[in-house]
């Protein structure tokens, strides 16, 4: 992250003919969308959809927004809505289904966005972990959602944008209160949050667990602010950067993952390149093993070296503390997206990753995938909610 303004083009120009709409966040900004949405539905005691995995933050822009969350499942070793389970919980009071290309890969949004439609309801393309623009697949969502938080793919440590397909759509967007903050405190926040990024500072954050870095926590969502100056004025310049900079960290995990295979030994490993992870432009490089033991010894070794592997949110939505009170027609059972997030491991690749860290990760995953389940007699790892 540069806090140095250089002339580039606006996120406007980029993302045009879309309108945007600036918010203090990524949370803010899907609230904002589905306030929209039930705004121009206008029925009774609206409800949305929304995967059973995820962040927290989609529940908390719901309930801000005064729409009712319903879950719905993945499909087997997919981070993809069931598509049959959308079909059956849609109903004439939903007014949005929300898709999320979780970690940066693509959501099935043709098949998403008709299902939707034909209930009169829109889709909402959640695009926090990516940056949907210059990929060679077009947003097809109604709104999309922005996010330049903390660890996101343009990061501000802060601010959100909806973009809206139409400006009749643009019109059903409740207007922020204007933000506060200043250069300051920014510069303090940006300093820490780049020094972090770099590897040999992993370990930092794991020995200071009161920080909670990382942590997945429901937090409600007070208030609808714009997205202050400072980061307005920064934005257009490190959206520049990261268009520019080359997706070199995933290229060396995706050799990392040939050479594992053709030594045999990826069997307990699987890269979702069938949902377009070689294509994408990645937040963190996804690994999904065949169980959940595999994953947690590999996670802990990796961590031990720190080396910024993560197992994301860590659980389903219902289990995060605080959240299922607010869910509505939800059983509770979603195993697809439960075996998911038991089994998924990912890995760090932003710039600040080099060749040692791959090979050091790549000798870790060797030796837990040689070993096997059968010959790892430690009890299962714990591992904290949400740890990130």
């Amino acid at each position: 992250m540069t806090l140095r303004r250089r002339k580039a083009p606006s996120l406007a120009t980029v993302c045009a003919p879309w309108r945007v709409d600036y918010f203090q966040s990524g949370t803010a900004s899907l609230a904002a969308a589905l306030e929209a949405a039930a705004r121009r539905k206008s029925c009774r005691e609206p409800e949305v959809l929304v995967p059973a995995y995820g962040c927290p933050d989609l529940i908390s822009a719901a309930l801000f927004a005064g729409v009712k969350p319903v879950l719905v499942d993945f499909v087997t070793d997919r981070p993809w809505l069931d598509l049959d389970g959308v079909a059956e919980k849609i109903t004439e009071r939903t007014v949005a289904v929300v898709a999320v290309p979780l970690l940066g890969l693509p959501e099935r949004s043709a098949e998403l966005r008709a299902l939707a439609h034909a209930e009169n309801a829109l889709l909402i393309e959640d695009c926090a972990q990516c940056f949907p623009f210059g990929q060679g697949v077009a947003p097809q969502g109604d709104y999309v959602i922005l996010s330049f938080g903390r660890g996101k793919p343009v990061s501000l440590l802060g601010g959100g944008a909806v973009l809206s397909a139409t400006e009749a759509l643009a019109g059903y967007l409740p207007q922020p209160v204007s933000a506060n903050g200043g250069w300051l405190s920014f510069w303090g926040k940006s300093l820490l949050y780049n020094g972090l990024r770099n590897p040999r500072c992993y370990w930092l954050p794991q020995s200071l667990p009161a920080l909670g870095i990382g942590e997945t926590r429901f937090e409600p969502l007070l208030s609808l602010k714009g997205m202050d100056i400072p980061r307005r004025s920064l934005l257009a310049t490190n959206l520049q950067l990261y268009r520019r900079r080359p997706a070199l960290a995933q290229g060396l995990f995706d050799a990392m993952l040939t050479r594992l295979d053709a030594s045999g030994v990826k069997g307990g490993l699987a890269l979702l390149e069938e949902s377009g992870g070689k294509k994408a432009r990645l937040l963190r490089y996804p690994l999904l093993f065949d169980e959940r033991l595999l994953r947690d010894e590999a996670h802990a070794a990796i961590q031990r070296l720190g080396l910024g592997s993560s197992c994301l949110y860590g659980r389903i939505l219902p289990d995060i503390a605080g959240v299922a009170p607010h869910l509505h027609r939800c059983s509770g059972a979603y195993p697809r997206a439960a075996s998911f997030a038991a089994r998924l491991l990912t890995l760090p690749v932003h710039s600040d990753v080099r060749t040692d860290v791959v090979e050091q990760t790549e000798a870790i995953l060797r030796t837990v995938l040689e070993l096997g389940v059968s010959a790892i007699k430690l009890p299962p790892i714990r591992v904290k909610e949400g740890e990130a």
